[in-house]
This record gives structure tokens, sequence and C-alpha cells, in this order.
């Protein structure tokens, strides 16, 4: 009962603290109808903007790598509209619209006043609540961030649109992520964001991570395959998603684009981009180091340094991260084990050009990854008689890329330009020591055949990457266009072992023995432009057009096959939207986009029927981004509907080449719409609410696969099996009315951190997060029982505690995730020798963070 009565006297100075904020807005009326305009020059690297600015308002500037306050006319505090990043005339209508501009305010006071009061009635009536009204949610209340001391939320620029933009004038969906706030909810890889972003999932895989945006990604584990969610990290668009494992140290921010984006960011975003931006060098000496310990003896330490050599002209700034940890399966799998460094210079010259040089280097050592049989029953990961002793999967990458920027008076020209090599050594090893192993031929053709199997393969990529961009971002008429090259080579060494794998008398089988080449080159030129139409209303076109080409060369000994192929697709790609300002904080946004994901070749089947086309969605999308109450809420939202065709679907099995693999085929179409609400409200200067609702409808309009000749099992023991007499075998797989994997119909998270000020300038904040899915496959196909493809429900919470010296030069924290234990599958793989295998995502972690800066 005292709890019960702590919270209503809470809610209640809460809904005052509000009312008395929506009063000082009625005052900031009339003080902003008497101040005249005011304009000021803003630069910010790579190009220069102005922006109208009627008030003071602290700006996340990520481009500069630091944040700064700026304060315009004679205006001293943020009760105002906020300003506007990047524009070149202010959503307010000029000082003769008078009438329009007290129009504005208005709305946004009465808004105000009515937020107020829905807040005071939900505190004096908290009384009556029987249940909790407390929401699962995200991560990030960007805790530890510095924020506005007048309890307003900070902006946060974006590059999005591949220029510098408030993230509230963006027309597209997007989640943004501050270094520092992702640091503090532990997040130290591209699968850390799947709790913070609606309809976000990231699959494991051995050697091929898979990443998954509103049920867009890709189900194709092969060497050749492409992903379906581009991930760039600064601005290098990365051929191969595993390339990006190992880059969430000294990060500026991460932005995660939904919906397509074939436009800018071109081939495989047909269903988002995660841009990861490293912090850049400054001209400050300063840094910082971390130490982080935790169960499952975890050691992570990551640090840097910036050196300004020449001061305004020459800047320095070296990172590194080292981890390591144990196993989460009881075999020791799912561990741990790489150090990565990273180095950047940059070079200044003139106030004209400006050069940037990264260097990345990673190397990663651990066991690698683990599916456990499934269905089972008992601790999920506890693997009993499963042995992966002998795993490993050690990986080595080098990029270098150079960025230039040389402003021409007129646009700037940029050049963005880099180089990576990746060499892989994977072993993937399972021995169930606790069944009967036959063995040659002594259960042919059977998927579930007892035996033991091993996987080697040898691979190395190379890849080179060359964009051009022409841009003006001045006047009402901004505009960018550009070229785009790529070429992709990769080779490796492939082997599979079946059966005995410790009994010299019954060798093991050769399941696979190959030796495959890829070479892909892309390219594409794109432009895209936004007019001003009048202050308040804009309008936005732009085009890509693409051209791809695919060879591939394979030896095989096992089947004797050659699977020599080549083959070139092209696809153009637009993007048509309108945005429209309701008021000085609000904006009204629709967009009608397109993106393809490559088509490309499968080793299982001969020539030529080993090809499989681009695949293509359209999309259309309606949204609108808000702030409102003195700037302290924002809410976002958007509807979008996909008409999704040429559905590459993956299957296993025996193809016409005479192995096992992979076999893609382009199976249908297919159906997705849904929406997204994200809120944040800082409802005092030290509480923090952060919250999201996903909605994800997901339907195979049209989706059968012929039912191959040497499939492993016979198709009537699949529930899909129907007859078809248009397939070699007379029958086929049909899954017309199914979700599409990895779509769960409802995403909701929320969370809340809350910060304690001490004397000396020093805090303590607490923060808890929570999300939740409904259910979703984890493949499109179904077995008997059906269950085994399928996620159930699942909560996951997170929480900290840390504490903040004086002016935050340190931290110590405690954290908690996955406090419920929920094992989340993360991926499901066919495997001829063991049957089906179930990757599982981390059990519940904790540690301790050691935090400091100079």
């Amino acid at each position: 009962m005292l709890l019960i009565a702590d919270w209503l006297m809470y809610m209640r100075r809460l809904a005052a603290e509000t009312l008395r904020s929506a009063s000082s807005t009625s005052s900031a009326m009339s003080r902003f109808r008497s101040n005249p305009r005011s304009r000021i020059s803003h630069s910010s690297h790579p190009a220069t903007y102005r922006a109208d600015r009627y008030v003071a308002r602290r700006t996340i500037d990520f481009s500069r790598g630091s944040s700064a306050f700026h304060t315009a006319g004679n205006i001293a505090d943020s009760s105002g509209p906020a300003e506007r990043i990047g524009r070149d005339r202010a959503r307010l209508s000029p000082p003769q619209d008078d009438e329009r501009g007290e129009w504005d305010m208005s709305v946004r006071g009465t808004t105000s006043f009515a937020m107020a009061g829905l807040l005071a009635v939900w505190g004096a009536s908290a009384g009556a609540q029987t249940t909790s009204t407390a929401q699962p949610t995200a991560p990030v209340a960007n805790q530890g961030e510095e924020r506005p001391d007048d309890g307003s939320l900070a902006d946060i620029v974006v590059t999005a649109e591949r220029r510098s933009t408030n993230l509230q004038d963006t027309p597209l969906a997007i989640t943004a992520f501050t270094g520092d706030a992702l640091s503090n909810a532990g997040v130290t890889a591209v699968s850390g964001l799947t709790d913070a972003v609606p309809a976000l999932k990231f699959n494991a895989a051995p050697d091929y991570p898979q990443i998954y945006l509103r049920g867009v990604g890709n189900n194709d584990l092969s060497t050749n395959g492409s992903p379906g969610v581009a991930l760039a990290i600064d601005g290098v668009f990365l051929a191969r998603p595993t390339f990006g494992d190992g880059g969430f140290y000294d990060v500026e921010r991460v932005e995660v684009l939904r919906g397509p984006q074939g436009t800018l960011y071109g081939r495989n975003a047909i269903g988002g981009v995660i841009n990861v931006i490293s912090r850049r060098p400054g001209y400050e000496f300063g840094g910082d180091t971390r130490v982080e310990v935790g169960n499952y003896d975890l050691l992570r330490a990551s640090g840097a340094l910036n050196v300004p050599l020449i001061r305004g002209k020459l800047a320095l700034r070296g990172a590194f991260q080292a981890s390591r940890r144990d196993g989460y399966f009881s075999n020791g799998l799912a561990d741990a084990d790489d150090v990565a460094a990273r180095l950047r210079l940059l070079f200044e010259p003139t106030d004209r050009l400006s050069v940037l040089l990264t260097a990345d280097y990673l190397k990663a050592s651990p066991r690698g990854t683990f599916q456990r049989n499934a269905p089972f029953t008992g601790d999920p990961w506890d693997v009993g008689s499963f042995d992966g002793s002998d795993a490993f999967n050690r990986v080595e990458r080098k990029t270098f890329n150079a960025e230039v920027t040389l402003d021409l008076a007129f646009a700037d020209l940029t050049y963005l330009g880099a180089y990576s090599r990746q060499d892989q050594d994977l072993v993937l090893e399972f021995q169930d020591l606790s069944r009967p192993r036959p063995g040659p031929g002594a259960c042919p053709n059977s998927p579930l055949c007892s035996g033991d199997y091993r996987q080697e393969d040898d691979a190395a990529s190379r890849q080179w990457t060359h964009e051009v961009r022409l841009s003006n971002d001045a006047g009402p008429f901004k505009w960018v266009v550009g070229g785009f090259y790529l070429k992709d080579r990769r080779r490796s060494f492939s082997r599979q072992l079946e059966g005995r794998l410790d009994d010299l008398a019954n060798p093991p089988q050769i399941g696979g023995f190959a030796y495959p080449r890829y070479v892909t080159e892309s390219t594409a030129v794109f432009g895209q432009a936004t007019y001003s139409i009048l202050d308040a209303l804009r309008v936005t076109a732009g085009i890509r057009y693409t051209k791809d080409r695919k060879e591939q060369t394979v030896r095989r000994i096992a089947g004797g096959s050659a699977l020599d192929s080549a083959n070139s697709w092209d696809a153009v790609n637009y993007r048509v939207g309108v945005d429209y300002d309701l008021g000085p904080n609000s904006l009204l946004y629709a967009n009608a986009t397109t993106g393809f994901k490559a088509g490309g070749f499968f080793v299982a089947n001969l020539p030529p029927d080993n090809v499989f086309d681009p695949e293509n969605v359209r999309a259309y999308a309606i949204g609108s981004k808000n702030r409102f109450l003195d700037n302290r809420l924002q809410l976002n939202a958007e509807a979008f509907y996909y008409d999704y065709s040429d559905y590459q679907a993956t299957t296993f099995g025996v193809g016409t080449s005479g192995s096992f693999g992979t076999i893609v085929r382009n199976a249908g179409e297919a159906t997705l719409y849904g929406f997204e609400v994200e809120g944040d409200f800082r409802a005092t200067t030290d509480d923090r609410i952060t919250a999201s609702v996903g909605y994800l409808y997901s339907n195979y309009d049209d989706f059968q696969i012929p039912y191959g000749l040497n499939f492993l099992v016979p198709c009537r023991f699949f529930p899909d099996c129907q007859t078809n007499a248009a397939s070699p075998t007379g029958f086929s797989l049909v899954y017309t009315g199914r979700d599409l994997p990895f779509s769960p119909k409802w995403s909701v998270s929320g969370g809340y951190e809350r910060t304690f000020r001490l004397t000396g300038d020093r805090a303590i904040v607490a923060a808890v997060q929570s999300s939740f899915s409904s259910p979703y496959f984890l493949g499109y196909e179904t077995t008997d029982p059906e269950s085994l493809r399928r996620q159930d429900t699942y909560t996951r919470t997170n929480a900290s505690l840390t504490y903040y010296g004086p002016d935050r030069t340190y931290s110590v924290g405690a954290w908690v995730r996955n406090i419920e234990r929920e094992a989340v599958g993360d991926l499901l793989l066919f495997n001829p020798s063991l049957g089906y295998q179930l990757g599982i995502q981390a059990p519940r972690t904790y540690g301790v963070t050691a935090t400091a800066r100079f």
C-alpha cells in the first residue's frame, strides 16, 4: 500500500510539473511574437548549411563529433519552436505573416495544455487502477547522454539522405542511437539492436548472419547469397554482413532506415539500411577507456584517443576493442574471442577541402556459433552429448577507405572509396555421442540418419567500392547526383563429412567437396532532388539505374560436376515523396519507393537450372514526426504497405548436380502492411520514458515450389505438399496464405530512466527496458509438428544502475540483460545427418562496467 501511495504522489507531482511547463509555453508565445527573426550561419562538415533559429537549443551535431549550444537573437530560453537544421527557410512564416505564426504557436500551446490535462487525469485516477500500466520497451533512453538542462529532448543530426539533416526533419522511418546510448545499453553488435527497433530481427548464422526488417531479409546462407538489409560502416556498403561483426566500438551513432532505400543506397537495400558511423577525429585532445566484466567469464576492454596534430588542419583518432567470453552452450560454443582496432586521420588543408582516411582491423577466433538439435526439452543451452570441441570460426578482416570532400562553391563533390579483405577458416563439427552412429550406407536418403557432421570452409573475400557524389543543399532546390561501382571476389574451399568422425574403421562419407569462385560487379548511377514549393511544402523525386553481373566457377569432387555460370541483371528504382509542415514541430510525409535484391546462382543444380532472378518490393508509406510540450515529448508514426514480388525462396536438398545444398527459386508474391509508433518523453528533467509499438501483417499471396526429384524427404511427409502437373515429380510445396518468416504481428517495447542528482555534479542513473514479441516463424517451410519452426511469444527485460562522477568524467555501473532468461530462436537449419538444428540467442547475462573520459 505504501508503494501505491508513493506512486500516486509521484504521478500528481509529475502532472503538476507538466501543467507548469504548459503554462510557460503560453508566456513564451508572447515573447516569440515580440522578437524579430534572426538568421545565423551554421557550418557542419562536409557541407555548409544555413538555418533560421528563433531560440536557444541544444543540438547534437554528429558531423563535428561534438555537441554545441547555439543562441539566436536575444532569446535565452527553449520555450519556442524547434530549430530546423539544413533548411534554407524556417518552417514558420516570415515576420509579415504574424497571424499564421500565432496560429502555429496557439496550436502548440493548446496541445501542451491538452497533454497536461490527460496526465493530470491519469495521475488523479491512478488509485482506481488494479492492474499494472507499465509498458515493455526498447533500450534507448540515450542513457548517459548530455541533455539540455531545460528538460527538452536534444536534436539528432543524421545523414540518411546523404546529407546532414535533423532526424525530425527527415521524411523517412528512422531510428537513431548515439554511441553513448548504445554503450550504456550494452549493445556491442548489430544483434543488440533487435530489442530497440520495431520489426528488426537478427540471425547469427555460422558464416553469414541474416538481418530482417519488417519481414524483409534473406534466407539464402550460401556464399553467393545477397543480404536483404544493407549494412554500411562509415558510408561503405558491405557486400556480406559478416564484415559488420566487431564494428561496434567508438561509435558516434547508428541509423536504422526502415523500408526500401533503392534510390540512394541501391541493391540489397530492399528491407532497409543500417548505417554505423564511427567517431571522427577532432581538434581537441581527449579520449576514453572502458572495461567490462560479466558472467560466462566475460572480459571486454575498449578505448579511444584523439590527438590534434595541427590545430584546425590535421587530427588523428585511434580506437580499439578486445573481448573474450565463454560459450553460452554447455559444450562451450557460442563464445567470443576477438580484437579490433581503428585508425582515422582527418586532413583539412583549407576550408573547402577535407580528406578522411580510415584503416580498420578485426581478428576473431571464437569456437563459433551453435545450432542445437530440435525439438528439445529441458534447458535450451544444455546440449547434453553434442560435442563441438574441434569447431572454430577464425576471421581476419582489413578495411581501408578514403572520403574526400571538395567545396566547389556551387556544390559539394564527395568521393568515397574503400577496399576490404576478409579471410575465414571455419569448421562446424557436431558429434552426438549418445545416439547409435552407424557406418556408411546404414541409413541412406534419411535426413534423420544418426551420425556425425563436419563442415570445413576456407574462404577469402575481396571487395572494392567507389562512389562519387555531387550535391547542393542550399536554397529551395536541394539535389544530389552520383555514381557507384562495386567489385566483389570470393573464393572458398568447402567440404562436408557425414558419418562416424571418430571411428577409423568406418570413415565418414564425403557429402560435398567443392572449390567455388564468385565475381560480382555492380554499376549504378543515381539522382535525387527535393524542391520547396512553399515554405512548409516540399516534394522529393529520385531515380537509380543499376546493372549487376555475376560469374560463378565451381569444381566439385563429390559428384564430379563443373558449375560454370554467368548472368547479368539490371533494375530501375525510384522514390517519389511529399512532406508538409503541419506546425513548427510537426511534419507529415508520404513516400512511394522501390528496391531490389540481386539475383544469383546456387550450386545444387547444374546450369542453366541454377539461376534465380532479383526480387523486388514496391512500398508506400505515410508518416508523421512531432514534438510537443516544449520539445519534451516526441511522437513519430508511420503506416506502410509492401507489394513483394519474385520472392527468393531457399530450400535444402540434393539437386541435379548430385550434391546436397541450397536450392533457390523465385517462388511467388507476398503482401505486407502495418504501422509503427515510437515515443520519447522527458516527463521531468530527471525522468525519461520511451515506448514503441509495431504491427505487421504478412502473407504469401502466391508461393509454391515444384518438388525436386532428388529431395531427401518424400513430398508426402510435408503438410504443404500438393499435386502439381507442372512439377517433375507431380508435386509442389504450397505455402500460399502463410506468414513470412521473422514477421511477428506485434512488437512492443518500452523503457524508463531515472536520474538521481547528487552533490558535486554527480548522479546515479537507473534504467529498465523491456521488449515483447508475438509469435513468428523461423522459416517459411512447415514441418510436423509446426511448432518446430515457430518462435513463441516472449518478453525480454534489461536493467542497469550507473554512477557518474563529476562532469561525467568517470562512471561505474552494473547491468543485467534478458532477466527472464528467455530462449529466443534465431535460425533453424536442416542437417542431413543430425536433422533440424536450432540457433538460440543469449541467456541471462550480467556484469559491471567502468568508464573513464579525459
